[in-house]
């Protein structure tokens, strides 16, 4: 094959991933996403010695500051938001640490290296996590590989330097390994309760198909991380940590923020009180919750498993634009389908492009639009796979 087919392949729309109208989205979305990466390249590819120097946006910062402090013997001192920002430079001082002490063993390494290094690992890590879940959803192509690294998932998630590639990579590993290496898929879970909010669906999941080998894993190993963070950062690191839960993160979560994608948030930029903002909550968990429920006990484990990530996203209670690779995840689980039905075509391809609507327009239909793309597609999907099971029957 010339250089040209090569690169013909890569580009040309192909039904073996989903089908040509998500395809064609993708690569528009692509397109968009390497203009917007070229003309922030300079920031992009910045990897300042000094975490001060580093662009506003990288969250990376924090996740840097809190490892240093816990390497310091200071890791409660991350919880107290005085202390924290003394370590930063003054356009930094947003920034926040809100993860469990736990995730200290996953920030301390990072601290240990200069930020540029750390930043260099990180963005590397990134991309190798997406192809990661590609290999794992069983999908070889490349198509949707480049789509998928181009995507405006990525592109959000690359400019923050935040945690959804490896998030997306940990739920879509545990689900697969389940049946077969059930103590890894634990041992797996555990690790990801550092980012708890995506957990709600993984474990029913679970219960729904009998994975109970995988569940006790969870559990123990867990177990086992907090007892080795009480030991190595100090009880009083985790007494911080849920003494912030009442000062940090509930005034912080009750902010209206763009970028987010809760059905909470998603009420309030509608205007809704904070009561009818947890009845939304409520009500919209207990929908994917019986969803996933019905997919782990009739469909396909790869159908069932793209489900529960998609609503995984879905019933966070905290859900932003840059935990977007759980969508690409999702998706590649149904992408092994030679061709989507239209309407799931374009409500995922909405889905894929919708992180970019917040991030460069504003409004109120800008500030929905993400959580409003991710029902419909979870929906369109879901109304597909069942009925098709319905017809199978």
């Amino acid at each position: 094959m010339t250089t040209d087919g090569r690169l013909g392949s890569l580009v040309r729309p192909r039904a073996g991933a989903g089908g040509a109208l998500f395809m064609v989205a993708a690569a528009l979305a692509a397109a968009f996403s390497l203009g917007v990466a070229t003309s922030f390249a300079d920031g992009l590819l910045s990897f300042p010695a000094d975490r001060g120097q580093a662009a506003v946006a990288e969250d990376l910062v924090a996740f840097h500051r809190a490892g240093e402090m816990a390497l310091d013997g200071e890791g409660a001192a991350a919880y107290d938001p005085g202390a924290f920002r003394a370590g930063l430079a003054e356009r930094q001082k947003g920034l926040l640490w809100l993860n469990p002490p736990h995730a200290f063993f996953i920030m301390a390494p990072i601290a240990a290296l200069p930020y540029g290094a750390a930043k260099a690992v990180w963005l590397v890590l990134n991309i190798a996590a997406t192809a990661g879940v590609l290999a794992i959803a069983g999908l070889r192509s490349r198509a949707f590989l480049a789509l998928a690294v181009l995507s405006p998932a990525m592109l959000v998630s690359t400019m923050l330097l935040q945690l959804g590639g490896f998030i997306a990579l940990g739920l879509a590993a545990a689900l697969v390994l389940a049946p077969r290496r059930p103590i890894l898929a634990g041992v797996i879970l555990a690790f990801l309760t550092m980012k708890p909010q995506y957990g709600l669906m993984a474990p029913l999941f679970l219960i729904a198909t009998g994975q109970w080998r995988a569940i006790i894993s969870a559990v123990a190993a867990t177990a086992l991380l907090v007892a080795a963070s009480v030991a190595l950062f100090g009880a009083e690191s985790w007494l911080a940590f849920f003494e912030s839960l009442k000062t940090v993160h509930g005034p912080f979560s009750r902010q209206v923020m763009e970028g987010t994608a809760t059905f909470a948030q998603t009420a309030a930029k509608f205007g809704a009180s904070e009561a009818a903002r947890a009845a939304a909550q409520g009500v919209g968990v207990a929908l994917c919750a019986a969803a996933v429920w019905s997919a782990a006990r009739r469909l396909p484990r790869s159908k069932a498993m793209s489900l529960t990530l998609l609503l995984s996203l879905a019933a966070a209670p905290s859900a932003w634009i840059y935990d977007w690779p759980l969508v690409i995840a999702a998706l590649a689980f149904l992408a092994a389908r030679p061709n989507w039905p239209v309407p799931v075509q374009a409500a995922a391809g909405l889905l894929w492009l919708a992180p970019l609507v917040p991030t460069f327009w504003d409004g109120l239909l800008a500030g929905v639009a993400p959580a409003l793309a991710l029902y419909a597609a979870a929906t369109a999907t879901a109304a597909w796979v069942f009925s098709e099971r319905q017809r199978a029957a």
